[in-house]
């Protein structure tokens, strides 16, 4: 399904990676005062601001969406301009003599705050610490 591709193919959660994504999106948005500041943010203009704007705050491409909500490009443009979701890799901390039945990962818990006080956390980290392991 479409759901099951953009949950566990796109990153939404990443900061949009350059000024391509704004030139994309700035061509759907049907807001005149949308627009313009996509096209600002796409322009060589903009790139300081699109750094504060996106960057310096560790904007997702979710936020972005909702901050443009009259750009709604088609799926086949959310698939080219979204960046993919890139494995996350973990060491196992666990012997395989002392627990030979099952695996024991270190894993830390990734959260921070961005410099205007919005709280971020990493994307599998929160997943795992949300699961409930077997005792």
């Amino acid at each position: 399904s479409v759901g099951t591709l953009v949950r566990g193919c796109l990153d939404l959660n990443s900061t949009p990676p350059r000024r391509y994504f704004f030139q994309v999106l700035s061509h759907f948005a049907t807001n005149e005062v949308e627009k313009d500041r996509l096209q600002y943010f796409a322009s060589v203009e903009g790139r300081d601001d699109l750094y504060r704007y996106c960057n310096r705050e560790r904007r997702s491409v979710l936020e972005v969406l909702s901050d443009f909500p009259s750009a709604k490009p088609p799926l086949e443009w959310i698939l080219t301009i979204t960046p993919r979701l890139h494995p996350r890799l973990f060491s196992i901390s666990s012997s395989q003599r002392q627990h030979p039945t099952s695996v024991q990962l270190t894993v830390a818990i990734v959260q921070w705050m961005t410099p205007y006080k919005r709280q971020r956390e990493g994307l599998c980290t929160t997943w795992l610490s949300s699961l409930n392991p077997p005792t």
